[in-house]
């Protein structure tokens, strides 16, 4: 009783806050106290998962310094989902650098299904809260469960204030039907391709290689959707830079997942610049992502 009351004093507590302090203004503000609660996290159970990750995917250990920064840049990202609503303000509008939403806008002004493709990394939800804040009806699909009884009380106070209060702001996989009707409907669905999976093709990147998941593409192509991939980066604190790639159709629903191939690495093009320049923003999943080995020199 006493965490739902906390959580909830802190949940309006600092919406009110955020209603009277420019953005700029309060993330200096709460600085010192995130990067508290950053460097502690360096030292728990989400810190090592996290350089076990990066070391996998980047071929060198995460430092103390990125951790801190990356857990730091984090926090921000969680305490901006607070008051999603408040996207379309003027202040918050000065917040996002958005290239290709009128790509997205085109698709849903056509009633056209979208999948959106991702990759997860620390603002991955920011995407969705973005788009629907601007009118574009979007819910992700997810492998974690996600219904309203078992969602943590904050998420659910969040998902309340949400633009769009009628449309899912989810579907878990196992409500894979219900993801193809809303998808059909002329929406747009937002999926990570860097999930462990059989059914996906290897690309090389910058440091190695990523196993894409071709399950969304398939989605897409059974649902007859465009599927455009986007990503997200933070540049600075709660500075946001969203990209939105060029829509590419889904060939059709080929058992060869070579045939995936052409569109993986379109996607993979959008996701680079967050790879190469912010890898320390991305969640890399364990059985995805394997480094390049570097060839030892023979004495």
């Amino acid at each position: 009783m006493l965490s739902g009351s906390i959580y909830r004093s802190f949940f309006h507590g600092i919406r009110s806050v955020e209603r009277l302090v420019p953005p700029p203004l309060l993330s200096r503000l709460l600085w010192p106290f995130i990067a508290v609660f950053a460097f502690a996290r360096c030292y728990g159970e989400a810190g090592r998962r996290a350089q076990r990750g990066f070391a996998e995917a980047c071929g060198r250990p995460l430092g103390l310094a990125e951790l801190w920064r990356s857990f730091i840049g984090e926090t921000y990202v969680r305490l901006a989902t607070l008051w999603p609503e408040r996207f379309v303000t003027r202040t918050w509008r000065r917040q996002f650098v958005v290239t290709g939403l009128e790509r997205v806008l085109d698709c849903q002004a056509a009633r056209r299904p979208v999948v959106l493709a991702v990759i997860h990394a620390h603002h991955v939800n920011l995407i969705q809260m973005f788009l629907r804040a601007h009118g574009v009806p979007v819910a992700s699909l997810t492998y974690a469960p996600q219904s309203s009884e078992k969602r943590r009380l904050i998420h659910r106070a969040v998902d309340r204030r949400s633009p769009l209060a009628g449309v899912p702001h989810s579907f878990h996989r196992a409500e894979l039907r219900s993801a193809y009707a809303f998808l059909r409907d002329g929406k747009c669905l937002l999926v990570a391709c860097d999930v462990p999976t059989k059914d996906a093709v290897t690309m090389p990147w910058a440091l190695g290689t990523i196993r894409i998941n071709v399950g969304p593409y398939r989605l897409a192509a059974l649902a007859e959707a465009i599927v455009i991939p986007a990503v997200c980066c933070q540049e600075k604190p709660w500075r946001f830079h969203l990209s939105f790639g060029e829509p590419a159709s889904a060939p059709g629903c080929s058992s060869d997942i070579l045939a995936f191939e052409p569109l993986a690495r379109h996607c993979l093009t959008i996701w680079q610049p967050l790879l190469e320049r912010h890898p320390e923003q991305v969640r890399f999943s364990p059985g995805v992502w394997a480094a390049v080995k570097q060839p030892t020199n023979a004495s």
